[in-house]
C-alpha cells in the first residue's frame, strides 16, 4: 500500500514541486493551502495520512495552531509532524520542539534529505503502531488483575513508576495518589505492564526515550506509558530501567 502524505503550504509553486517531487518517490500526496483546509482534509480521509508535512507562517491557520489542533485528535495525534519551513532561528526550532513537533526541515532542502526524514519517521511509526497492537492484545491477558467493581476508581488520574530492580525485578517505586489509598493493585497492574513490554519490544528498546498510548478497554481509559533509562553507576550496564505511566 502506498504511503500517504498531507503536504500543507500556501506557497503554490512550493507546494506543488514538492508534491511532483514525493509522488516520484512513490508517495501519494494530500495537498492544502493552510492549516484549516487541511484539517478539513483530514476530516474526509477514511484512513489518515502516514505523515504530515505542514509550513508555518500560513494564512487562516498557520502550522502552529495547526499543529496543536491535530494533536487534540485521538486519531491523529500519533501520526508523524514535520514542519517544513524558512523559519530556521533557534527559537522557531525550539518553540517548534516544545510543542511536540517530531522534526523541522528548513528551507531550501535537498530532496535526499527530506526523502530520508520521511522514510525514517513513517518506518519508526509503523513500527511502533505494530508494538501497539500487540501490547493491546498482550494486555488482554492481564486486564483479569483489574477487576470490573474497581473500573469507578479510575475515574481519577493515576501516575506511577516501575523501575527495574536487579534483585527483585520490576518494582513500583512512586505513585499518585498514595499507593496505600489506592483502589486498586497500582504495583501489580505496574508490573504486569513493565513485563509486557520487556517481552514486547526488548530491554535495548528502553535505551532510547519512547512513549506509547494504548486503551485498558475493559474499565474504558487510556494509559500513557513513556519508557526511558537513567544513569546510575551501581546497576549493571549504568543504565537503570524505568517505566512512567498516566492512567486516565
Amino acid at each position: 500500500m502506498t504511503d500517504k502524505i498531507l503536504l500543507v503550504d500556501d506557497n503554490e509553486s512550493i507546494l506543488f514541486n514538492t508534491k511532483v517531487m514525493l509522488e516520484m518517490n512513490g508517495y501519494e500526496v494530500i495537498i492544502a493551502e493552510d492549516g484549516k483546509k487541511a484539517l478539513k482534509a483530514l476530516e474526509k480521509m477514511l484512513d489518515p495520512p502516514a505523515i504530515i508535512i505542514s509550513d508555518i507562517m500560513m494564512p487562516e491557520m498557520g502550522g502552529y495552531t495547526f499543529y496543536k489542533e491535530v494533536s487534540k485528535h485521538k486519531e491523529w495525534c500519533l501520526i508523524p509532524f514535520i514542519f517544513l519551513t524558512a523559519k530556521s532561528s533557534e527559537d522557531d526550532i525550539r518553540f517548534g520542539k516544545k510543542l511536540g513537533v517530531d522534526d523541522y526541515i528548513t528551507k531550501p532542502f535537498e530532496e535526499e534529505d527530506l526523502i530520508a526524514v520521511i522514510h525514517g519517521k513513517i518506518s519508526k511509526n509503523k513500527l511502533k503502531l505494530k508494538y501497539k497492537e500487540k501490547y493491546e492484545n498482550k494486555l488482554k491477558t492481564m486486564q483479569k488483575y483489574i477487576k470490573e467493581e474497581t473500573s469507578e476508581a479510575f475515574n481519577e488520574l493515576y501516575i506511577f513508576m516501575v523501575e527495574w530492580d536487579e534483585v527483585m525485578g520490576p518494582k513500583l517505586t512512586r505513585c499518585y495518589p498514595d499507593c496505600d489509598k489506592s483502589l486498586i493493585d497500582l504495583a501489580q497492574i505496574g508490573c504486569q505492564l513493565f513485563d509486557v513490554s520487556s517481552a514486547l519490544y526488548g530491554r535495548e528498546y528502553f535505551i532510547s526515550p519512547e512513549g506509547t498510548l494504548i486503551n485498558l478497554r475493559n474499565i474504558k481509559r487510556d494509559a500513557f506509558i513513556y519508557f526511558n533509562v537513567v544513569k546510575d553507576k551501581r546497576v549493571r550496564g549504568g543504565n537503570r530501567l524505568y517505566m512512567l505511566v498516566a492512567i486516565t
